[in-house]
């Protein structure tokens, strides 16, 4: 080591003195840790920065780049995703009198391949729904189950919903006078 700094009055010391203090101190905190680390970590290295006393010191300023989002694999992910291919589909259909119904929508539907984006979306989405839990419950009973489709009960008008263009119209009043709507979707 060179000469010790700590022996000589603070205001008198010189940019050697300070690198010194610094060689100095790091000497002692590698000396304390010693014990405390594990034999695979090495020490931290220790930077000594040279300044040339006429020239001023100038730091870069580096901006730092936006941390790029990352979607998460759920459910709703998986919806969304559905409800573009959904709605990408139903925007190539043509309804009567500037109304889409629901019925229509299934038919479409039922024509197309299994394998149409529109299916495969479906079936992506409902993985994430609790699939897993209710195949464990089929085959503790002896049955595998299957996906479910769109066209299955109700499931369509559900996510219709989501569509743009979307309303809901009365369609008709029981005896008892509870009204029954429909959806539908506006084609204009």
């Amino acid at each position: 080591m060179t000469n010790n700094p700590f022996n000589k009055p603070f205001n008198t010391w010189t940019i050697d003195d300070f690198q010194d203090a610094l060689k100095i101190t790091w000497a002692k905190q590698d000396a304390s840790k010693a014990t405390l680390i594990p034999t695979f970590m090495a020490p931290p290295t220790i930077d000594v920065v040279e300044l040339e006393r006429s020239e001023p010191i100038v730091t870069e300023v580096v901006k730092a780049e936006p941390k790029q989002s990352e979607v998460k694999d759920t459910k709703h992910t998986r919806m969304k995703v559905f409800h573009k291919e959904l709605q990408a589909f139903i925007s190539t259909l043509h309804g009567k009198n500037g109304k889409l119904d629901v019925k229509t929508i299934k038919r479409a539907i039922d024509r197309l391949p299994r394998t149409h984006s529109v299916h495969t979306t479906y079936r992506a989405y409902l993985e994430k729904c609790g699939w897993k839990r209710r195949q464990r419950s089929l085959e503790k009973w002896g049955s595998m189950g299957r996906f479910w489709d769109l066209t299955d009960y109700n499931r369509i008008s559900n996510h219709l919903k989501y569509m743009s263009r979307h309303y809901t119209e009365c369609a008709y009043k029981t005896k008892r006078g509870h009204k029954v709507y429909k959806n539908y979707i506006a084609t204009y």
